[in-house]
């Protein structure tokens, strides 16, 4: 995203990591994986940012914003106390938050209001960017990461259209997979960087 807060192609990607299980067992899971509520009280989110070229060695802020949405598809307070959010980003509904440095916040959807999780004095050539570990067992419903970094100019670079996306389900819960709050069929303009990383 340009400083001006228009798309922009990048070659910066992101490489989102799901995986469930505690300390003695951990599984891999895809991106928008379906898990069932007994699997996920040990949720373990991260991604790996490969950094643009022209941005390795840098200065730059690594920013986070999740939403989550309930199986009814209702803004959603989930046992972590997540305050109620709305809007930001097209095709999206849900309750939005950000991370300040080791806390997630409600976020308003504004660029400006946007904080940072961490600064890095350089930007090395790859970063691991850990989200969130925990339990989300009783908050069935479905979750979306985005993760970046902002230049000292106010550029943004994330992850656009394919967020680190997946869904928490119970005993009585619908197949997320086919009924997705994002659209993955208009990304006309909003893929700011690819989510593909080359081997």
């Amino acid at each position: 995203m340009s400083t001006l807060a228009q798309p922009a192609n990048s070659p910066s990607c992101l490489s989102p990591k799901i995986s469930v299980g505690g300390a003695d067992v951990t599984k891999e899971q895809p991106n928008h994986a379906a898990l069932v509520s007994s699997v996920a009280t040990a949720v373990n989110l991260a991604g790996t940012l490969t950094v643009a070229p022209e941005d390795i060695g840098k200065p730059a802020d690594i920013l986070m914003v999740g939403m989550y949405s309930t199986l009814a598809g209702e803004l959603g307070n989930a046992n972590w106390e997540w305050p109620l959010g709305e809007h930001f980003v097209p095709q999206l509904t849900g309750a939005l938050y950000t991370r300040a440095g080791e806390t997630w916040i409600f976020w308003d959807g504004q660029l400006s209001s946007l904080p940072s999780t961490e600064k890095v004095s350089q930007l090395p050539e790859t970063l691991d960017i850990p989200v969130f570990e925990g339990d989300l067992s009783t908050a069935p419903g479905e979750f979306f990461a985005y993760l970046g970094y902002r230049l000292e100019d106010g550029t943004i670079h994330y992850n656009g259209v394919e967020p680190l996306h997946f869904s928490v389900g119970n005993a009585a819960s619908i197949d997320m997979r086919n009924s997705s709050t994002l659209s993955f069929t208009n990304s006309a303009g909003h893929e700011l960087f690819s989510t593909v990383c080359p081997q």
